[in-house]
């Protein structure tokens, strides 16, 4: 008899960051003989591997034997929006009504120290029984549950260990483009910096490719697009996974505001530049000592005379031996899955 292990998280709204950590932990389960539901994630992403989308949260967890939430900012400080908090307090709620207990895999926070800093929900949902620890990616989020004694265990991003997975998968095939490409991941409100970065592009005779990081199903028109044709701008959107990385895999520098195509890239050894980034990506630069490489909304002046001056600057790498040893702790996060799947009990002794 087949078991089944359910994925819960936002996955409703075609987000690329919040997919791919889900698809990170379906296929290490499929590997392990599980089949996976996935909480209320795009037909689309899934349409050609072996998962199923499921929309109603009370069926996920009474016919799922494991529960994981799967990635995600669940331990950032202050509230989501209403329909997120939501869905926190329905899947406590299931999950008391069935009996059912879950842990964490990769989720983070903006290095908040205290629990109480979340929103009524989410302390609510991990300071339940139901909840049997996990995995995290910040230390400061091991530290605050430990605080409220959950056992739970910090490894690197869990996407930092999968990306090159994925790109092997599709083989690493020359692209045969002589000209540095530089992936821009800009918020609306940033057009005028894509402008001029398209500008310095046709100075240096280099390529700028605009990436959308939502499936177009999902796009809530808040990333940029390029804001003018000439030749040397192209457009990556995400519709699935494999093609979505082997594309990021072929930038020779990311700048963007968002966190897991940062660290999809990163995982790829293409250098991220966050720029106005949020409080868990620069939390994320800040742990890999890559604080040099966070850039604010007021530092565009800078970024972009790097651009144009020293454009090989921002082209850094990690060391071989370092990067390797940041991949091989993020798969600690299976370690965990694994552990948890083979003895739940022993997890909370």
């Amino acid at each position: 008899m087949s078991r089944k292990l359910g994925i819960w998280g936002s996955y409703n709204h075609g987000n690329y960051g919040d997919d791919i950590m889900a698809l990170a932990i379906a296929d290490r389960a499929k590997q392990m003989g599980f089949d996976v539901d996935i909480f209320r994630i795009s037909h689309s992403v899934i349409s050609d591997l072996p998962y199923t989308s499921q929309h109603c949260v009370d069926t996920l967890v009474s016919e799922c034997d494991y529960l994981v939430i799967g990635g995600g900012a669940w331990l950032n400080s202050g509230d989501f929006s209403d329909n997120v908090e939501q869905d926190c307090v329905d899947f406590l709620s299931a999950l008391k009504r069935h009996n059912k207990t879950f842990i964490s895999i990769s989720i983070g926070g903006d290095n908040c120290a205290d629990i109480r800093e979340l929103s009524k929900a989410r302390v609510a949902l991990f300071s339940s029984e139901n909840y049997l620890g996990g995995t995290v990616r910040l230390k400061s989020d091991e530290a605050m549950l430990t605080k409220i004694h959950k056992p739970v265990t910090y490894c690197q991003d869990i996407v930092l260990g999968i990306a090159e997975d994925y790109r092997m998968r599709l083989g690493d095939s020359p692209c045969g483009l002589s000209k540095t490409r530089i992936g821009l991941n800009l918020n609306r409100t940033q057009r005028r910096f894509g402008q001029l970065c398209q500008i310095i592009a046709r100075l240096r005779g280099m390529e700028c490719v605009f990436i959308k990081s939502h499936l177009q199903s999902h796009d809530l028109g808040f990333e940029l697009n390029p804001v003018s044709s000439s030749g040397n701008e192209f457009t990556l959107t995400y519709a699935n996974a494999e093609d979505f990385i082997h594309g990021l895999s072929k930038l020779d520098v990311l700048i963007s505001f968002k966190l897991h195509l940062g660290v999809t890239c990163l995982g790829l050894n293409v250098p991220f530049i966050s720029f106005g980034g949020s409080g868990k990506t620069q939390a994320f630069m800040n742990e890999l000592g890559l604080a040099k490489f966070i850039y604010d909304n007021s530092q565009k002046v800078q970024l972009l005379l790097c651009l144009l001056f020293a454009p090989k600057s921002l082209l850094y790498s990690f060391e071989e031996e370092k990067m390797t040893g940041q991949k091989t702790d993020a798969e600690s996060h299976f370690s965990f899955l694994a552990h948890y799947i083979n003895d739940p009990v022993a997890i909370i002794e």
